[in-house]
């Protein structure tokens, strides 16, 4: 567990609270909305899924993963703070528990996934990316699968905390394909892992780290990274103090250029 690549992360002299909000729309000519998000109430967890374009049952895995990982979340954050207040929880391992627990909670959203094909054929290939964060104390555990994003701006500077799990992505990261390339490669929206084809030699990434007053967090699906730029979604996140304002504002941005994807985005600012 470490601060996050590039940024320095001062002792924290008083706790922070958290502002969070999220916004969701229809992309253009599609039947129905197949991404979902999740905000609690006191700005201590969130969750964005995005069900597989093309698969005939990818709205209902979106809002089973959803649906699980958000009560999952909503008892692992009542635990962690239980965790954190007593005398023997270190720092060290109450990341590393929290860690554990949200690898569980998405293995758990895979096995309500797999388990709901068996209700109807229409559905028997059905799978959803997704993202899920809990904030405890001064650190943001993290997991993820698919190719929705998780991003923190700390100070103007942006940097990614999620990786893609898609076929172009790991062709650039084998330096097979340049990251130009990737952009317009056919197989820049094929993914290799998500809830729903879950393995256990290649799970979903888990990791934790340190943020701190002043940050902004943003998760957001494909339908708004492949549109907005990181710098744009910092910019958006420096100049807009409410968390709801900047999520509407990112989503428009990427329907101005030319989105007509599903579209969901959850920000979440750190007082």
């Amino acid at each position: 567990m470490s601060s996050v690549s590039g940024f320095t992360t001062p002792e924290l002299t008083r706790p922070f609270s958290v502002r969070a909000s999220g916004v969701s729309v229809r992309g253009i000519g599609r039947e129905q909305n197949e991404d979902c998000f999740a905000v609690d109430s006191s700005g201590r967890f969130f969750v964005v899924t995005d069900g597989i374009s093309g698969s005939p049952g990818g709205q209902v895995a979106s809002r089973i993963a959803c649906d699980v990982l958000d009560e999952e979340l909503g008892q692992l954050s009542c635990n962690a703070e239980s965790f954190a207040d007593s005398d023997s929880g270190c720092v060290a391992n109450q990341n590393e528990q929290i860690c554990i627990e949200l690898l569980a909670a998405m293995r758990a959203a895979n096995d309500a996934i797999t388990s709901g094909r068996q209700f109807s054929w229409r559905n028997c290939e059905m799978g959803t990316t997704a993202i899920a964060a809990v904030i405890v104390d001064e650190y943001l555990c993290l997991a993820s699968i698919g190719d929705s994003r998780a991003c923190l701006i700390r100070d103007g500077v942006i940097q990614r905390l999620t990786s893609d799990h898609t076929m172009t992505a790991g062709l650039v990261d084998a330096g097979l394909l340049s990251t130009e390339e990737a952009v317009t490669h056919q197989y820049r929206n094929v993914l290799y892992k998500y809830l729903g084809a879950w393995s256990e030699d290649d799970p979903a990434d888990v990791e934790s780290v340190r943020i701190q007053s002043g940050d902004c967090l943003v998760l957001a699906t494909d339908g708004l990274t492949d549109y907005v730029t990181e710098e744009e979604i910092s910019a958006a996140c420096e100049h807009i103090g409410d968390s709801r304002q900047v999520a509407r504002e990112l989503v428009d941005h990427a329907l101005k250029n030319g989105s007509s994807d599903d579209i969901t985005c959850v920000v979440a600012h750190v007082l």
